[in-house]
């Protein structure tokens, strides 16, 4: 494990916006050998070398372990852990509790880091933007002018951190190149404004990469050899995730503009995108945790809803503390390999869980994924994924769903259900549905599933998990299907609101703001927390 690499980030105290805005106390000391700004951005090549960083920046507030993607997994019953660890039995168990946004709080990494990483890349590319705006000229070994390039990929950086700053926040700050932070910390923006200014970025991306010709460097992102083809379809499929995402409920959701996002979804990219990784500088928790059966495992949640046995449907019935393990029986050949204790091509059965059961047999399953297990053994050496071509397909069957074209919806799933779950096809003769139901299995209607909605959205599962950074969790807040309580978004962390002199507020607990409301099916009794 590399937790050695997280202990500095882990104890130190956030200065973020001491860094980026400019707001620390007047310190009165001058250091005279510290280059002032213009000096150290005056060097074309140290400009490019800023801006190339930026990606990885973005890629660890999308990865590390101090950060988001476990705790977004298990709030959205993806993944499941009883294990402290970044957050994950805070922000799992049931009843549901409240963001704990204090200064001192164990895990405020969970937040802090998220904020951190996606307002260092904003601010690596905003200096580069500032310093080409000044009249810099970037050129490459053999004096060809770059700039154009230079410039693409500064507004990808800034639209995806912004585009994330706005999925994860309730509010955060819209940074760029035209904001003089010397005059004082700008106003914060709420979650909409900050993803609408993210996507204005991916699309003045696109515009350049469309109308101009280059190569991305490998070394900005390992093992991607990208042409402005490329890159403008990887901003593509940035815009179609954010632009989905950001809804915090159904209301919200249905209002998107989904022919937009089907567009966006298209264009969008045609193979995985990630990262070659090298174990050592670039590296990602999110592939190679998420494939130790210690540390968590498969959510019943996402591969229950295939269960043909009934077994599924009576854990779900049943009082959250009364549910514990299941044997799940599925045609689909990704969960299991024929038998209920198989393998399946993405899932495997690995018995009896570590997690405690005084911590909730709630949590408790017998199944985990293996996608990524050769990554995990292998030092996390190799590819890890945070955006999926099925992701994008996914998105263009709910917009057909949405807009009442059942078989391009059914086209688009059978893809995956039939492709690689060999199961039965599904047809435009099932029920449509709505994007609450949750369940269950009809084996009276082929393989799977009550409704169109149901299957899509129990495939969009199957194939997205391990391969991104809290789709889940964006997707069951916009469907209304998140355990009632769960944080719908998150406050700006509490040691960014202690630096600003800001009142400190949370979001989360069942009843509470900011907290997904009552799921759509019915809800089981509440339980008693358990303390030791």
């Amino acid at each position: 494990m590399k937790l050695i690499k997280y202990i500095a980030l882990s104890v130190a105290p956030l200065l973020i916006l001491f860094l980026v805005f400019g707001c620390s106390p007047d310190l009165s000391v001058t250091n005279q050998n510290a280059p002032d700004k213009e000096r150290a951005l005056s060097n074309p090549n140290d400009v490019e070398k800023l801006a190339g960083g930026s990606f990885k920046e973005f890629w660890w507030s999308q990865t590390q372990y101090y950060g988001p993607p476990w705790s977004l997994s298990t709030m959205a019953d993806e993944f499941s852990s009883s294990w402290g660890n970044s957050g994950m039995r805070d922000l799992s168990s049931e009843p549901r509790k409240a963001w704990d946004n204090s200064s001192s709080y164990g895990y405020r990494v969970v937040s802090r880091n998220a904020w951190r990483y996606c307002y260092k890349a904003i601010s690596n590319a905003s200096d580069a933007m500032g310093q080409i705006n000044a009249g810099l000229i970037i050129t490459d070994a053999d004096g060809n002018d770059q700039t154009t390039r230079l410039k693409a990929w500064c507004k990808f950086i800034q639209g995806i951190s912004l585009g994330f700053l706005g999925q994860y926040f309730d509010k955060a700050f819209i940074i760029d190149e035209t904001v003089n932070l010397e005059a004082g910390t700008p106003p914060t923006a709420p979650y909409m404004e900050v993803h609408e200014a993210g996507m204005q970025k991916l699309a003045e991306c696109i515009q350049l990469s469309d109308n101009n010709s280059f190569d991305i460097p490998e070394e900005w992102w390992p093992g991607n050899n990208f042409s402005n083809v490329d890159l403008a379809k990887l901003a593509h499929s940035f815009i179609a995730r954010y632009e989905a995402g950001v809804a915090r409920d159904p209301a919200e959701r249905t209002a998107r503009d989904w022919a937009g996002i089907a567009s966006h979804a298209a264009q969008g990219i045609t193979e995985d995108f990630g990262s070659d990784n090298d174990g050592d500088n670039w590296y990602s928790y999110l592939h190679g945790l998420f494939s130790n059966n210690t540390w968590c495992r498969t959510d019943y949640k996402l591969i229950g809803p295939a269960d043909t046995s009934g077994a599924f449907k009576g854990w779900l019935d049943s009082p959250v503390a009364d549910r514990n393990y299941i044997q799940i029986h599925t045609n689909d050949a990704r969960v299991t390999g024929g038998t209920w204790d198989s393998d399946g091509k993405y899932f495997r059965y690995y018995g009896n869980c570590a997690f405690r059961a005084n911590r909730g047999t709630y949590h408790f399953s017998y199944y985990h994924s293996y996608k990524y297990i050769d990554y995990y053994k292998n030092g996390y050496v190799g590819w890890a994924h945070i955006m999926s071509v099925a992701e994008m397909d996914f998105l263009r069957a709910e917009a057909a769903l949405r807009q009442g074209d059942a078989q391009t919806a059914v086209d688009l799933i059978n893809k995956y259900h039939v492709g690689i779950g060999e199961m039965a096809p599904v047809t435009a003769a099932i029920p449509v549905g709505n994007p609450g139901d949750l369940r269950d299995a009809r084996p009276d209607i082929g393989d799977f599933g009550n409704s169109l909605w149901a299957v899509m959205k129990y495939e969009k599962g199957i194939e997205i998990a391990q391969k991104n950074c809290g789709v889940a969790w964006t997707d069951r807040r916009g469907w209304g299907t998140l355990v009632s309580g769960t944080p719908i978004h998150f406050p700006i962390p509490g040691e960014e609101l202690e630096v600003l002199q800001m009142g400190n507020y949370t979001f989360g607990g069942v009843g509470g703001e900011g907290a997904a409301p009552k799921m759509l099916a019915p809800m089981p009794p509440k339980m008693d927390m358990i303390k030791y």
